[in-house]
């Protein structure tokens, strides 16, 4: 029995169709988001958020995968770096979008002299310079400014001295310690920072905290994430809940958190950077070099000038701390008031 021709020639179209279309997928360009903690965080949400806003406006045919150091879950600095590095080895992008400072510090700068992946550097505290990213073509980003004038012109208005004493903590990391360096760069004037710290565990985090009590007016929280709770090999990390449960009921000084997951986790106010925007912007960043296939002009990095605001009213309340009109709209807008 013969074989139909026109079914041969449907078979030949079919095969040809496929690897067609494989040829395309393999040629499309890579991008790799890398993320320094995992994708349970708050902030790695709202990141991926802003990334995944971006990718549905837009028809260019490209191919991203996430990776996650999950720095807030595990504490082998060494082993987190090899994964991240492999997973770059393996899917060989374009580009590589690289999230605070973890990321950064232990992974891309390590291609900055490479001629791929380009490099994408998002939300880190430390300046461009510090990772050796200033000036070069193939490499862009978006660094972060805390918000800490908006932390300033909110002092007036709360309890306590017309110039407020002010503490700041943080988990010790590079994100942490970035921050931190940012709080004392600071000029504070007419108030003035009288203490700061970065802590590895919760217990060091309680006795800062406590320590503040007599010295202090205002308590800035800063990153936590990957805060363990005591020094004992497997203690485990600090749930987010508790430290900002255990801040907010025990902290004489009014806290004021500098990451909207402060809120979030149960604190009562927060200027902080928008981590929405900064995934939406950095992969902008990354789509114009897709487009323009050409080695790019040099792309100077930016600074993000935006930011959030987090309210939630039951701790200001209980402190007595009754905030302008406009604070609390500004949560509203942004989706970040919390009864």
């Amino acid at each position: 029995m013969k074989f139909p021709s026109r079914h041969l020639l449907a078979g030949i179209f079919l095969g040809i169709s496929l690897l067609l279309l494989l040829a395309f997928n393999l040629n499309r360009p890579r991008i790799l988001v890398l993320h320094s903690a995992s994708n349970e965080s708050r902030w790695v949400k709202d990141v991926n958020v802003g990334i995944r806003r971006t990718l549905a406006t837009q028809l260019l045919p490209v191919t991203v995968e996430w990776d996650y150091m999950d720095e807030d879950k595990r504490t082998d600095t060494a082993l987190q770096t090899a994964e991240a590095h492999r997973a770059i080895a393996r899917l060989d992008p374009d580009i590589l979008i690289a999230v605070d400072d973890e990321a950064n510090a232990q992974v891309a700068r390590h291609y900055v002299n490479r001629e791929r992946p380009r490099i994408v550097f998002v939300s880190i505290d430390q300046s461009p310079s510090f990772y050796g990213y200033e000036g070069l073509p193939n490499i862009t980003g978006i660094a972060e400014r805390l918000p800490l004038t908006a932390v300033r012109d909110v002092l007036p208005i709360l309890p306590g001295n017309t110039a407020q004493r002010i503490a700041a903590i943080a988990v010790n990391n590079p994100t942490g310690q970035a921050e931190l360096s940012q709080v004392r760069g600071f000029n504070w004037s007419p108030h003035r920072l009288v203490a700061s710290k970065a802590v590895a565990t919760f217990t060091d985090w309680q006795t800062f905290v406590n320590n503040r009590a007599m010295d202090t007016d205002i308590l800035l929280v800063l990153s936590y994430s990957g805060l363990k709770l005591s020094d004992s090999d497997n203690s485990g990390f600090a749930d987010g809940k508790l430290i900002a449960s255990w801040v907010e009921s025990q902290a004489a000084p009014i806290p004021i958190g500098l990451h909207v997951a402060y809120v979030a986790d149960g604190g009562g106010l927060a200027f902080a950077p928008p981590p929405t925007v900064f995934g939406e912007q950095a992969m902008a960043m990354a789509l114009k070099w897709v487009e323009n296939k050409a080695s790019p002009q040099t792309t100077p990095p930016t600074w993000s000038e935006h930011f959030d605001v987090a309210v939630r009213a039951g701790p200001l309340n209980h402190r007595g701390i009754k905030l302008l009109p406009i604070y609390i709209e500004a949560a509203r807008l942004g989706r970040r008031y919390y009864p």
